[in-house]
């Protein structure tokens, strides 16, 4: 439902309150946690497009968002500053004209297992 609302540009205070009314009162919680989920990364993307620093971002988003949703930021922002060391460092690979399969497998061996299917 929410993704589906989400495509056609739905604002989220007007989805939060389709989905309540849709869905029975012990999904709200989880529907309220879904959707403020996609506030911080609506947030985070937009404080990113102007070029805000990530302490900055990390000290904005906690002070707009939830203490509960504190440590989602943290893996937000992490997950944000891995894939943009994972962008320089082939960028840099490629400077040195090392060959894709070579530059995608010390990627590989430099970056976690999560981080793979975005190396690729």
């Amino acid at each position: 439902y929410i993704r589906s609302q989400r495509e056609e540009e739905i604002p989220l205070d007007a989805i939060r309150a389709g989905a309540k009314d849709q869905f029975d009162y012990s999904h709200h919680d989880y529907i309220d946690s879904q959707l403020t989920m996609i506030d911080i990364q609506e947030y985070i993307r937009k404080l990113r497009d102007e070029n805000v620093q990530f302490d900055d971002i990390s000290t904005r988003a906690k002070r707009k968002f939830d203490e509960n949703y504190h440590d989602y930021i943290d893996g937000q922002l992490a997950n944000i500053q891995t894939m943009i060391e994972i962008q320089e460092y082939i960028r840099s690979q490629r400077e040195e004209e090392i060959p894709l399969d070579a530059i995608r497998a010390g990627a590989k061996d430099q970056f976690d297992y999560s981080h793979h299917d975005y190396i690729d």
